[in-house]
């Protein structure tokens, strides 16, 4: 047989190349090897069986055994002790024996010094590998997501929880996306603006402003800011706004808006709250009124009436001052009560007992105790009821399940030992969690005071009105006198009331009323000279009504 021409000087090349192939090939294994052991995730080998036959550090850490310990044990023996578990692994070995090139899924391990920790496995078939007994060759490649996993669960229960607040909230609030879109629209903003969610959803608010806002210049004005916001993402000044609505069913109402960003991976979105507040305008309005109508009755008194009721001017006057001192701490209020969120709690009712978290931080700003002082002692909220309250507030608890949510107004005993007025609504629960409650807690101590001094100055009016009729109706002077006196007692309470002349130096009793727990005095009698009546003395030189206590003390 004849060689090939130059075959001899062929293989000697072959020959003569051969150990630098092999130091190359040495080379590179020796990368890949570095590059196995340094890796950040579980790596591994094992056979069709789940014998592992290589192991990097990252593994052996996760297993809790040194890589070197590991070689010729089954991965079957690190999962989890669960049946379930076990059954998927052996499914998806079976799987790869069966042809598939590659299996992921997520498992548990157990560890040998530690916990169970969650996994995201990816099993593939080494096409030209081969164990030591002649069975295919499997590549593992593992990596720990149990934080991963336990974010995500937190970030569930945070949604949840949020959602439940939005869906809830006695205010109406949405949300408007990067491209204008409505993509919320809680229960209470159907309920003020009458338009229902469905409604509204995917609309952009281009088409539903004009339909609610009364007054279309507002209307345009509005949805223009809306649009800037969106475009150039400069933030909203926090200020709200008072709008006239104009409902689909011809309602009017009278509502308060703010507007503030949300800055996304996308974009820019705006979120509004929207409170209703027509009842309030209604009740301010009517204020307004009373106090113009009293102001016109007063101004409309005569000359004759001046003198006579000196007294009662100054009076007027005097509450006059604290009506506008109470009306200007009301705005006061008004403005904080706006600024600061209501204390909110979540209310869960149990076959034992009812469990209430408080969720809001400013209940110590409000009561003077901490959330968690509430939330450590179950029946310390109970505790600080006032007695005379106590009943109604546990019968509504009772029967939350059978009756409308209506608000409760009830006294609760702070820190600082004195009892404050609280407006407590709770809003029903959901599908989902039928005994779960979301309630409010606002504080309307001042606003029960304001009542209190309005039916004051009602009274006011009342004996204001009632004392010039009876001057200008009638001539008989015993009338008149005893008209004056009845309303003196009904706006100051007292046992007697008395009018007395002083002519001449000396002061004679006129008229009196009253007098059952005392003799009556003796009309036209001279008392003593006024030189020795201090309170006549003091009237006379101040021209001022003068109050005293006690008058066997003053002299």
């Amino acid at each position: 047989m004849k060689s090939l021409p130059h075959e001899s000087t062929l293989v000697e090349s072959l020959i003569a190349d051969t150990p630098t192939t092999l130091a190359e090939i040495r080379a590179q294994l020796q990368v890949y090897r570095d590059v196995f052991e340094s890796a950040p995730f579980g790596c591994g080998l094992t056979n069709q069986d789940g014998i592992i036959q290589e192991a990097n550090h990252a593994l052996a850490q996760m297993l809790g055994r040194a890589p070197d310990a590991l070689l010729a044990q089954p991965l079957r023996e690190f999962v989890a002790a669960d049946e379930i578990e076990r059954e998927q692994f052996t499914l998806h070995l079976e799987r790869l024996r069966a042809g598939h090139a590659n299996e992921a899924w997520a498992m548990r391990f157990q560890s040998v010094t530690g916990e169970p920790f969650d996994a995201a496995v990816n099993v593939s078939c080494l096409a030209n590998g081969r164990s030591t007994d002649g069975t295919m060759l499997l590549r593992w490649v593992v990596r720990d997501i149990t934080r991963p996993k336990r974010t995500e669960g937190m970030l569930s229960q945070s949604e949840q929880k949020l959602r439940g607040i939005f869906d809830n909230s006695a205010d109406g609030i949405s949300l408007v996306d990067e491209q204008g879109v409505i993509v919320e629209w809680n229960a209470s903003m159907e309920r003020i603006t009458g338009v229902t969610r469905a409604q509204v959803l995917g609309k952009t608010y281009r088409m539903i402003v004009p339909q609610l806002i009364a007054n279309p210049l507002l209307a345009r004005d509005l949805a223009a800011r809306i649009h800037t916001r969106l475009m150039d993402a400069s933030p909203w000044t926090g200020s709200t706004t008072e709008l006239d609505l104009q409902r689909p069913d011809q309602k009017r109402c009278v509502v308060q808006l703010s507007v503030f960003p949300i800055i996304t991976a996308n974009g820019l979105m705006l979120g509004s709250i929207m409170r209703d507040i027509t009842e309030r305008k209604q009740m301010e309005d009517a204020l307004r009124a009373a106090n113009d109508e009293l102001e016109a009755r007063v101004s409309e008194r005569t000359r004759a009436l001046t003198q006579a009721i000196h007294e009662l001017q100054n009076e007027v006057a005097r509450r006059q001052g604290i009506e506008d001192s109470l009306r200007h701490r009301l705005r006061i209020e008004k403005i904080i009560l706006n600024s600061v969120p209501v204390i909110l709690y979540t209310l869960r009712r149990g076959e034992a007992q009812s469990n209430i978290t408080w969720m809001s931080p400013n209940a110590e700003q409000i009561t003077g105790f901490p959330p968690h002082r509430f939330n450590a002692d179950p029946m310390f909220w109970l505790s600080r009821i006032h007695p005379a309250d106590r009943a109604q507030v546990m019968e509504r608890i009772h029967t939350l399940d059978h009756c409308a949510l209506t608000p409760t107004e009830y006294r609760w005993q702070c820190a600082d030992g004195g009892y404050r007025w609280f407006l407590d609504r709770i809003e029903g629960g959901t599908q989902d969690a039928p005994t779960e409650y979301v309630g409010t807690w606002l504080d309307i101590t001042e606003r029960k005071r304001a009542e209190e001094e309005e039916h004051t100055q009602r009274l006011l009016a009342e004996v204001l009105r009632d004392t010039a009729e009876s001057f200008n109706n009638t001539l008989d002077a015993d009338q008149v006198f005893k008209c004056l006196l009845t309303n003196v007692e009904r706006l100051v309470p007292c046992d007697g009331v008395n009018v007395m002349l002083a002519a001449e130096g000396l002061p004679r009793l006129f008229a009196w009323h009253g007098y059952e727990k005392f003799a009556p005095p003796n009309l036209g009698a001279d008392l003593d000279a006024i030189d020795s009546w201090r309170t006549f003395l003091r009237m006379a030189e101040t021209g001022q009504p003068l109050l005293i206590p006690d008058i066997f003390e003053y002299g």
